[in-house]
């Protein structure tokens, strides 16, 4: 792909993530209640929302987490890739002896950092890691030479890659030579799992005081970044591309239909793409196989999986189980 393209997929991928919010959270619920899912703990280390510190956003998640009756599962804060690595060393030394299943849905800097800091119990207790960003299949190269084995690499395309290469390059790599199987997701199935606006609507109706919250979280963030396309300011686009004007943004969520003010955005969009809610569902036991469509890849004792390894290879969703995984997200959403 050329540079132009890997650079719209950034852009269009960043402005779709910036509008993710916390929907993640009501999928915890459930999936814990059906005994599929221990949650010991998250770590808050970004924040793309305009005003809001770190502790801000750790404390909503907090509460959003007592409000669907998850109270004990820890949030911490780290600003830092070290202090963000020790407290998931903490919360593996917390973790039940059949491991950890580490999910990574933003830059994986922390986790690199964890994995080199603390390789024997990364290796030891990880049971695998579903990430988020994408992945290549390449040949293995020692000394500039093919070894005749495939291994992975991070996409340069995917957004959270893009933001740390280096970071994303070193936990591949460390995750492949200590043999730490991943899941690893492209935005090909967020695009191809989108959810229409309606169904936050209906959360806000009828969803009590979490779908509230993720109703105003969501249309809260879909106006600030048309608020950032229409600005020429560098401070209030806030790293934005030029190219992402308001014709963009009319182009890429509305339809075509030009905006002139943020208060219209919401009854404009028509869909929104999902990412932690479906790292979360790969992350449970035999989602992923009856749903999306996987590839593998062994490199060493490890089997690698992925899941939408590009466009032309399909969405990452297995084409006849497409209504019946969008259906999951709803049912999930509403009932548990």
């Amino acid at each position: 792909r050329s540079e132009a393209q890997l650079q719209q997929d950034e852009e269009e991928e960043s402005s779709c993530r910036s509008c993710l919010g916390r929907v993640d959270v009501a999928w915890r619920s459930p999936s814990y209640a059906a005994g599929n899912m221990n949650i010991i703990g998250g770590i808050e280390g970004e924040t793309n929302r305009e005003g809001a510190t770190l502790n801000e956003c750790a404390g909503e998640l907090a509460s959003l987490l007592t409000a669907l009756g998850l109270s004990h599962v820890e949030v911490w804060v780290a600003e830092e890739d070290e202090r963000a690595a020790e407290h998931l060393r903490q919360l593996y030394e917390k973790a039940p002896p059949v491991g950890v299943t580490l999910i990574v849905t933003c830059t994986t800097s922390a986790v690199a950092t964890f994995a080199r800091l603390h390789s024997n119990k990364f290796r030891e207790r990880t049971v695998r890691i579903v990430h988020f960003g994408g992945a290549l299949v390449q040949a293995e190269m020692v000394e500039g030479l093919p070894t005749g084995n495939l291994q992975l690499r991070p996409d340069p395309g995917a957004q959270n890659n893009r933001l740390d290469m280096d970071s994303a390059t070193e936990l591949y790599c460390e995750a492949q030579r200590l043999s730490v199987p991943m899941t690893i997701l492209s935005r090909h199935v967020a695009k191809a799992c989108c959810v229409p606006t309606a169904l936050f609507d209906q959360l806000r109706q009828h969803g009590g005081k979490v779908g509230r919250s993720l109703y105003n979280m969501q249309a809260k963030l879909m106006q600030e970044l048309f608020t950032r396309a229409c600005s020429s300011d560098i401070e209030v686009r806030r790293g934005l591309p030029q190219r992402c004007d308001k014709e963009w943004f009319a182009k890429t969520f509305c339809k075509g239909a030009v905006l002139s003010d943020a208060d219209e955005v919401w009854s404009a969009l028509e869909s929104i793409n999902l990412y932690n809610p479906l790292a979360l569902l790969a992350a449970l036991p035999g989602v992923e196989e009856r749903y999306f469509a996987v590839n593998h890849l062994t490199f060493r004792s490890a089997t690698h999986k992925l899941i939408g390894l590009s466009a032309e290879r399909g969405c990452g969703v297995q084409p006849k189980r497409l209504g019946d995984l969008r259906s999951l997200i709803y049912h999930s959403l509403f009932y548990g």
